[in-house]
């Protein structure tokens, strides 16, 4: 049987069916008169006969000529059932509609007749003022575009042609603005979910908070009934011994008389009455004569109850502003306070001094002392003491992934490493010859960052000492400098004498921005990889943020806690907490 074209539905692919010939469409109509029939063929056609309106091929796959059965309307493409698949693997969202409808459309827009002549149908139009010209049209045309040129005209096709291409674009626009919100939204999704989360683990924390306040006042409460008790047994055991031997011997002897008194006169002889009389008024005289037992007790125990408090350990903070983008989440707000958490006092005979280093690492506070020896501050902010000796004193240290990595004092072009527990397990030398002040070294990922001041470079070094970048920088000058890492690929470092905080990046060599509005800047940490933290040598209370992309000079934190007469030497951040140190003092901070 040869393939052909349903007779109702001319360009649809038709079925073969008791050798009638339909397209799906009157298949389903002629089963649901007739019935089921017995055997249904598929044919393929690979050409079309001619649109009455359309001319040749006008439903024809552009890529490969067969029938095509959608029509994309970003793509302007026509499509077979094979490369709709491969279109629809490639372009997904892209808006599609049936050949016929699109046959359809086409129909109707070249059915325009003329406003001026209707009887003729316009064939050209201009592509500035976009007005639509019959032939009669276009030769009487005499006025100027609206921009006072000539009319730009193009066949009425073209012109239609190009601006669907331009429609098009403006919806495949439409569609990439649409999956940007998409993202958008996603990401906003993302960011409830784990506000939705945090909410939950702020709860969590707020009743655990709770329940230790409570089970701690439990037991204070306990344990001041417990004392309470053994305090007032003391004199209750007083009491209840005069109760039980003298109050009661008393009480028993008086009660011994009045028996012996009554037993005396039971006689009817009247001579023994008068005989036992002065007896008895004798012991009964003794007897009252006698004075009350006196109870002496002292150490008596009472409560007093204070001014009443009722204030718990909880309260509620503004966390600040910020803001969604399509490139990321949340940016961290600007830290705008300082909220003291905790405040370690070092033994006099443990005095940090200018060469002293900390590293906040995992909860512990290491620091490191002149008199050769790494100290410890535990997780609940006590000093524990030294954890182990050094044979030298160090100038500047770090702690990474478990190992100490010490920069030597005196001898000013080593690295020691060493474990957790103060075991060396390699060294090595580095290049500085310079004669200033002592130098300090950053880790960025995985990578030890130093300054060569004698040579004005930046070296980059793996763990092990092998050299594996140098960049020059003009910026290095032989005066005192400090250094922190900046993210995963630079690091800020400041000039003291100078003036200067610059960022470096490592992957470049270049300079990414360099500010001079901060005198003194000496030690320096980064927050959420969004903004620097800068304290100065001289300004002891102020810190300053500065923003780590540009260097900009956003707010001034101010240090009520740091003393006067004291030198803020160093400055760490870990999460939200940030160490300070002066001479005498370690200070954790909560940053708000």
């Amino acid at each position: 049987m040869n393939p052909g074209y349903c007779l109702a539905h001319t360009h649809t692919a038709a079925n073969v069916c008791w050798a009638i010939t339909t397209c799906i469409k009157c298949s389903v109509a002629l089963y649901q008169h007739v019935g089921k029939p017995r055997q249904v063929y598929d044919t393929t056609v690979d050409t079309l006969p001619a649109h009455p309106a359309m001319g040749d091929n006008s439903s024809a796959c552009t890529i490969c000529s067969n029938l095509a059965v959608m029509f994309c309307t970003l793509c302007s493409e026509s499509l077979c059932t094979h490369h709709e698949r491969s279109h629809d693997n490639a372009h997904s969202g892209h808006p599609k509609v049936t050949i016929e409808e699109y046959l359809q459309r086409r129909s109707r827009l070249q059915k325009g007749e003329c406003e001026k002549h209707g009887a003729l149908r316009c064939t050209t139009g201009c592509s500035s003022c976009l007005i639509t010209l019959c032939d009669v049209c276009t030769i009487e045309l005499k006025d100027s575009c609206c921009d006072g040129e000539a009319h730009r005209l193009k066949p009425l096709a073209d012109l239609v042609e190009d601006l669907m291409k331009e429609v098009n674009q403006l919806k495949a626009d439409i569609l990439n603005k649409e999956e940007d919100n998409s993202k958008l939204f996603k990401k906003t999704s993302e960011v409830l979910a784990d506000y939705n989360s945090e909410t939950k683990e702020l709860i969590r924390t707020l009743h655990r908070v709770r329940d230790e306040q409570m089970a701690a006042l439990h037991q204070k409460y306990n344990e001041l009934e417990t004392d309470l008790i053994v305090r007032r047994d003391i004199p209750r055991e007083s009491v209840k011994s005069f109760m039980e031997n003298e109050v009661s011997t008393k009480v028993l002897e008086l009660y011994r008389c009045r028996r012996m008194i009554d037993a005396a006169l039971e006689t009817p002889n009247q001579v023994e009455v008068m005989a036992k009389y002065n007896d008895i008024k004798d012991k009964v005289a003794t007897l009252m004569s006698q004075s009350y037992p006196e109870l002496q007790v002292k150490g008596q125990i009472s409560l007093e109850v204070k001014e009443s408090k009722r204030d718990i350990e909880v309260e509620m903070s503004f966390a600040g502003h910020g803001c969604l983008d399509i490139d990321g989440l949340t940016v961290p707000r600007i830290p705008h306070s300082l909220s003291l958490v905790a405040s370690v006092d070092m033994p006099a005979s443990k005095k940090l001094n200018f060469i002293t280093d900390s590293c906040y690492y995992e909860g512990i506070t290491y620091l490191s002392r002149s008199a050769q020896t790494i100290d410890i501050i535990d997780k609940e902010h006590k000093y524990v003491g030294p954890r182990f000796t050094l044979d030298f004193e160090t100038q500047c240290f770090t702690v990474y992934d478990d190992r100490i990595y010490v920069m030597q004092h005196g001898n000013r072009h080593r690295i020691c490493i060493y474990n957790l527990q103060g075991k060396r397990i390699s060294q090595w030398n580095y290049y500085d010859f310079s004669k200033g002040t002592a130098n300090m070294l950053a880790i960025v990922s995985g990578q030890i960052v130093i300054a060569d001041r004698s040579n004005q470079q930046v070296n980059i070094y793996s763990l092990n000492g092998e050299i594996k970048k140098q960049f020059p920088c003009s910026l290095i000058s032989d005066y005192q400098l400090t250094i922190c890492s900046a993210g995963q690929d630079s690091v800020i470092m400041t000039d003291v004498c100078l003036h200067k905080i610059f960022r470096f990046s490592l992957l470049t060599g270049e300079v990414v921005w360099l500010s001079k509005a901060i005198r003194f800047p000496k030690y320096m940490a980064c927050y959420r990889d969004k903004y620097v933290l800068v304290s100065c040598l001289y300004e002891f209370h102020n810190i300053w943020v500065l923003d780590i992309n540009t260097g900009e000079r956003l707010f001034e934190l101010v240090d009520p806690f740091q003393k006067a007469e004291g030198i803020a030497v160093g400055l760490q951040i870990h999460g939200d907490t940030l160490l300070r140190r002066d001479h005498q003092t370690i200070r954790y901070y909560k940053l708000r």
